[in-house]
């Protein structure tokens, strides 16, 4: 009885041991720093001392029985230790938006590359495609082998419809690029969750209330973000980063053009993620979904570019100019921004992936000055915040209207484009 009492009691007894501890550590480190050390150096030797306790220790428990050290094992011991209290699978979300909005960023720098080097838009999209589709191939296989999805004629129509409007998104995409900048591109794109809550009323898939404060932020967000595109697009101002170009007039002109193309890839891109709703709810395969979407898109560029492209050098990957350009928007577009993007929506939900899509602007804005040369002028950067504003106020009344309403047969509610567009959303 008194040896069950000692065992119950342990547990309590740590906790209370381990939040002294807890307290005797933060006041020495407050001690210690006062009088002058480092808060790197007292990290350094606090951990080399309690390496050198525990190393005799872990030998004496576990020298009969070694645990593995894979290196599965040892890359979540370097992402615990690099975030400490954090905890690792609560760091990975975050670790992993990072990720996706750096991935967009060099997908669209190495598209800017590519056509730098004299690539067309429709062979680096096949090509990019292609890749993308050579890499999901295996991955498909080895998850839906034993238990494959049934590709119903529906189905396929479902597939065939995505690919069709895809196509139409990374044309309209690439050729606003060539026409503006990656930092525009990455601006306006943050235009997709407005023009989808736009279609999405127009479509009678989501209710319009104006009383209600989530449909007036959406719809005062949507107007924002028009509002700041417009200004990113025809107000270029001073230049604040990067070389200016002394032919202001003519590059104003392209990137009026580029913006407007720009603005119809969001548009367009926010048609795909209310089909994406659709077709996913009847097909819940997102793998097999990317496959067919990359193919049809690799087969319909290639077949556009032999009609209106009739120099086969542009199909050439002689140059490393074109080559890693199209490895990296193969790699960093479909399968590995969507992989990680969709992990992260599953943990935790649309609007937390959302609240990253700054950093993406930020990157490319900094990573076009540096690495492209690009100059970034007043216009873009007011146009960006005021866009990013507009962003947020979308992303408030969706995240209030995201919450799960009980209603009265004890049944729960979420809308179809917020259970299933936005997750869906990293295929644009």
């Amino acid at each position: 009885m008194a040896t069950t009492w000692i065992r119950s009691s342990l547990p309590y007894a740590g906790m209370v041991s381990a939040v002294i501890a807890i307290a005797i550590n933060q006041i020495t480190s407050k001690m210690a720093m006062s009088n002058g050390t480092s808060f790197y150096i007292l990290s350094v030797y606090s951990n080399a001392l309690a390496a050198l306790i525990l190393f005799p220790t872990s030998y004496l428990f576990h020298r009969s029985k070694r645990p593995p050290l894979s290196f599965s094992v040892l890359w979540r011991i370097f992402f615990l230790a690099s975030f400490g209290e954090m905890g690792m699978m609560e760091a990975l979300p975050y670790i992993g938006m990072v990720v996706v909005q750096f991935a967009q960023v060099v997908m669209l720098l190495a598209a800017e590359t590519a056509i730098a080097n004299g690539m067309t838009t429709f062979a680096f999209l096949s090509y990019s495609n292609i890749f993308s589709a050579i890499l999901l191939l295996p991955i498909c296989f080895s998850i839906y082998r034993s238990d494959p999805p049934p590709l119903l004629p529906a189905f396929l129509c479902g597939f065939f419809l995505l690919g069709f409007i895809g196509f139409t998104v990374q044309v309209l995409g690439m050729t606003g690029l060539i026409f503006s900048s990656a930092s525009l591109s990455t601006t306006i794109l943050n235009l997709i969750p407005a023009f989808t809550f736009v279609f999405a009323v127009i479509l009678r898939l989501e209710k319009f209330n104006y009383r209600s404060s989530t449909s007036l932020a959406k719809s005062m967000g949507t107007v924002v973000s028009i509002g700041g595109a417009v200004v990113a697009t025809l107000y270029q101002g001073p230049s604040l980063l990067g070389n200016s170009s002394d032919l202001l007039t003519a590059v104003s002109s392209t990137w009026v053009v580029g913006g407007l193309l720009l603005s119809l890839d969001s548009a367009a891109a926010a048609i795909l993620i209310i089909v994406q709703a659709l077709v996913v709810r009847k097909c819940p395969a997102v793998l097999i979904l990317m496959l067919f979407y990359s193919c049809f898109i690799a087969v319909v560029t290639a077949a556009a570019s032999a009609i209106v492209e009739k120099d086969l050098d542009a199909w050439s990957l002689n140059s490393t100019g074109r080559f890693i350009p199209v490895i990296l928007s193969g790699l960093f577009g479909n399968v590995f921004q969507l992989s990680i993007g969709m992990w992260c929506v599953r943990r935790k939900g649309p609007v937390f992936t959302s609240i990253f899509h700054p950093i993406g602007v930020i990157v490319s804005i900094v990573a076009g000055v540096l690495i492209l040369g690009e100059t970034v002028y007043l216009g873009s950067l007011v146009g960006a915040m005021v866009v990013m504003a507009g962003f947020y106020a979308v992303l408030w009344g969706k995240a209030k209207e995201a919450k799960v309403i009980d209603n009265e047969d004890g049944k729960t509610t979420t809308p179809l484009l917020q259970e299933q567009g936005q997750e869906q959303g990293q295929l644009a």
